[in-house]
């Protein structure tokens, strides 16, 4: 109701502030719905009734205006405008924050309810983030040396996290995100970056490979030879 009080030309610029708020809210009536089910009396059947029904509502509304205010910061970006141009900095810290919120939501639904969903949304608000705070670095610059070594990082951590949980989710991203480091390596095939990528990411192949003694047929460690 409060944005009829706003005029049209700040919603967009607000839309960060108001999906940090709805996943907060979302969190907190997540928590009331799992004390409601520890519970019993008249309330706390009201509170299974009707908390659940809250929790989805609001959580849809974090998600629609999240992933507004991240499209709205894409098109203007890839019209040529700046990131400092686009949001204030205190949107940018709220659309971030915003994503953490949700991915930890997702990574404790995860834990309670063992589905693969979850660690698979988890992922997505994380890669979109790291896309986010990259443009947010260095705008649209091209893709270099940083980049293959970022991604290889975050391979190398999910590899640990694969190696701790033992989950099948993990195991899929640690042999999928590594692939897109293909697509950021050097083009000059004699340069060191190149040879050094395409070996460092044999390496995390065939240990992820060792460590889960599962086949695959994507392991690309003959592409470092």
């Amino acid at each position: 109701m409060w944005l009829i009080w706003i005029r049209r030309t700040r919603i967009d610029a607000l839309l960060p502030v108001y999906a940090l708020q709805f996943a907060l809210l979302t969190g907190v009536f997540r928590w009331l719905s799992l004390r409601a089910r520890s519970r019993e009396g008249e309330g706390s059947t009201l509170m299974k009734a009707l908390v659940p029904d809250y929790t989805r509502a609001v959580a849809v509304l974090s998600v629609s205006e999240w992933g507004a205010s991240v499209l709205t910061v894409a098109t203007g970006v890839l019209s040529g405008v700046s990131m400092c141009q686009l949001a204030k900095p205190w949107g940018h810290a709220a659309t971030l924050a915003t994503a953490l919120v949700l991915g930890g939501i997702c990574v404790l639904e995860a834990r309670r309810s063992r589905r693969d969903r979850w660690v698979y949304a988890a992922a997505a608000l994380v890669v979109i983030s790291a896309v986010y705070c990259r443009v947010l670095w260095v705008g649209t610059a091209p893709v270099s040396v940083w980049d293959t070594a970022a991604i290889i990082a975050s391979g190398s951590a999910l590899f640990a996290l694969q190696a701790i949980t033992a989950s099948r989710p993990m195991y899929i991203l640690t042999m999928t995100l590594p692939l897109t480091a293909i697509f950021t390596v050097p083009l000059q095939a004699g340069s060191i970056h190149a040879g050094l990528s395409l070996s460092a990411l044999g390496a995390l192949y065939l240990l992820t490979r060792r460590s889960t003694r599962q086949g695959n047929p994507l392991v690309p460690g003959s592409a470092g030879h």
